[in-house]
């Protein structure tokens, strides 16, 4: 297995233990993340996508540096798990960190849909408690491109 994936993987089931839905293999890995089981393979073959390691950061917290690297501290500073957000509950910098996270993501894959992910978002922004709805939608875009 790739340096890169074994990170994730190792981090992934540590920061899960406890949770409803735990990481407890490569197959628990690849479902949480909702990646094509061709995907995945390469994954792990010849390292983590870019767009791979976004989606990890958002779920699971860890940084993209330091999956893709092994470099740095493995906690990314922004806020994981968007679709599990509350936007109404949210203060002001962790709405920040959310956003910037989307836009991050966003900004770094070729040929995303970006009407759809723009709709996304700004529904999520006029439409604070509907914030779940809107995030996942975002995120499944991403996953499509991983």
């Amino acid at each position: 297995m790739h340096p890169s994936m074994q990170r994730l993987l190792e981090y992934a089931i540590k920061t899960t233990k406890g949770e409803a839905r735990p990481i407890t293999d490569e197959s628990s890995l690849r479902q949480r993340l909702n990646v094509s089981s061709g995907a995945f393979t390469n994954w792990k073959s010849r390292g983590l996508s870019k767009e791979g390691a976004i989606a990890a950061e958002a779920e699971f917290g860890c940084s993209v540096n330091w999956l893709l690297t092994g470099i740095g501290d493995e906690t990314a500073k922004t806020s994981p798990g968007l679709a599990s957000a509350n936007l109404a509950s949210m203060s002001g910098p962790a709405i920040t960190n959310a956003m910037r996270v989307v836009f991050s993501a966003l900004g770094s894959l070729h040929g995303l849909p970006l009407s759809q992910a723009q709709n996304a978002i700004r529904y999520a922004l006029d439409h604070p408690s509907e914030w779940r709805a809107a995030a996942a939608t975002v995120e499944q875009l991403l996953g499509q491109k991983g």
